[in-house]
């Protein structure tokens, strides 16, 4: 059993139901009574909140609360620069300057400490 488990978020809701992997997953935020998960390929919508997926994350420190009700991946961004997060499919996403801050000491922080894994 030294495998390593391949991490995913469950989808289920009238329309489908589905594994979302958490390689996949380049961010997520609540939109209204939703939560949006953005993929490359996709976006999926689940009745709940960012806070109620928490438990599917790993423990990595990959996903990363930027905001209230938004949670990026960190593996997935390839620059931040201007309050703007960039990803690496070409995705872009506008922050305000406190959260901006925050998240990019954070992102060094996880970039710096992820070259001696």
């Amino acid at each position: 059993m030294g495998c390593r488990m391949e991490k995913f978020i469950p989808i289920v809701n009238r329309k489908e139901c589905c594994k979302v992997w958490l390689d996949d997953v380049v961010y997520i935020e609540n939109e209204g009574r939703r939560v949006k998960i953005v993929t490359d390929e996709k976006e999926f919508y689940l009745y709940a909140k960012v806070s109620d997926l928490s438990p599917y994350f790993d423990s990595d420190e990959r996903f990363y609360p930027c905001m209230k009700g938004m949670v990026v991946n960190f593996d997935r961004v390839s620059s931040m620069k201007d309050q703007i997060i960039y990803f690496r499919n070409g995705m872009q996403y506008v922050l305000g300057r406190t959260n901006y801050l925050k998240t990019k000491q954070t992102f060094v922080n996880y970039m710096t400490a992820k070259k001696f894994d």
